[in-house]
């Protein structure tokens, strides 16, 4: 598969990464969990065998080589392949940045953790990661050797290998990149009508605000809020088809645009104007009276505003349609880059 390099780290100026503690995970046949939590960062270093690696509910392939860095509060699971066993080094760690003195009786900086160094979870670029690998192997195995000279190589080894990650950066696998664009776009259906803001959108794919508004919109042609705007418009355009045509007062306009998410009327209207061309209340008085949907989620929105389009693109017969509660629809199916009608009102329909 193709790995397309990507993110920026933020390396801790002056500062360094202490290692908390090193354990050698091992699956065969059974998943194992663990918890990154508070201030807590983790490197997994795939040591052999091939799997699953699921951190927040997205899902990485893992074979020997594989580097993956945690977050604070990810939730981590590791699930070997059938016939196989997995192990995994989990590097525990934090990073720290110093802070200079508040006054002359402070002569030296403290150091305190840093939150940013690795903005994502997400799989190393590694070039080398034998050498990675084999580095955390010897970090395991003098783990419990206490002399002042092994820990202080310890502390060397790992600020390399913390090194060697961020010279890396990130990379991510076309299908892992669409993952994190569905996610986004389903937080956005779901919660369109509550106030959603950047912040949520990019905690959400686990980006800083910066890299997650340039990625987003290099993948789908939108910037998050664009994408936003546009599906709060789409959902007032389905109450504006189901209400009445005639009427067009203030208190409509801003009961749609409360239930869109856009608690401003007046803004509502602007935005609307201009992506549509025309005045929300000018689009409610001349709205079009035949309706036909070739996006299957939108013909069943209308049906279950009470709407009957003419004609509509569904993977299954509606209820409404089953139990004659609605207006016959043509149904559609698509087959062969052509549009064809299906045979029968109630015929099941397919791709």
């Amino acid at each position: 598969m193709s790995i397309r390099r990507h993110m920026e780290v933020d390396p801790p100026a002056e500062g360094f990464c202490r290692l908390r503690s090193i354990r050698l995970l091992s699956s065969e046949g059974s998943a194992c969990t663990a918890d990154s939590s508070g201030e807590d960062y983790a490197l997994l270093l795939v040591e052999q065998g091939k799997g699953s690696i699921w951190l927040s509910g997205i899902c990485y392939r893992a074979t020997r080589g594989h580097g993956l860095i945690v977050v604070p509060g990810t939730k981590l699971e590791v699930l070997a392949d059938e016939g196989s066993r997995l192990q995994v080094y989990v590097l525990v760690f934090q990073a720290y940045q110093p802070v200079e003195p508040s006054s002359p009786s402070q002569p030296l900086p403290v150091y305190l953790p840093l939150r940013g160094i690795f903005s994502a979870n997400g799989r190393l670029a590694l070039n080398d990661s034998a050498a990675v690998i084999e580095s955390a192997g010897r970090l395991y195995e003098s783990r419990e050797d206490c002399a002042p000279l092994q820990s202080y190589k310890r502390f060397i080894r790992f600020q390399e290998i913390i090194l060697t990650c961020l010279e890396a950066g990130y990379a991510l696998e076309p299908e892992e990149e669409e993952a994190l664009i569905d996610r986004v776009k389903r937080h956005i259906e779901v919660h369109y009508a509550e106030q959603v803001s950047l912040s949520q959108l990019a905690e959400l794919a686990s980006f800083s605000e910066a890299y997650f508004s340039t990625w987003f919109k290099k993948e789908t042609g939108q910037s998050p809020i664009e994408y936003l705007t546009e599906y709060r418009l789409l959902r007032a355009r389905e109450l504006m088809f189901s209400g009445s045509s005639d009427v067009t007062g203030s208190l409509r306009l801003k009961e749609i645009a409360r239930r869109v998410g856009l608690t401003d009327e007046f803004y509502f209207s602007r935005v609307f104007k201009k992506r549509t061309g025309m005045a929300p209340a000018f689009y409610m008085k001349n709205k079009p009276q035949t309706i036909a949907t070739v996006i299957q989620p939108y013909s069943y929105h209308l049906l279950a505003l009470g709407i009957s389009p003419v004609a509509g693109l569904f993977d299954y017969v509606p209820p409404q349609l089953q139990q004659g509660t609605c207006p016959p629809v043509n149904l559609l199916r698509f087959r062969k880059n052509e549009w064809l009608p299906s045979s029968g009102r109630f015929a099941r329909t397919s791709f």
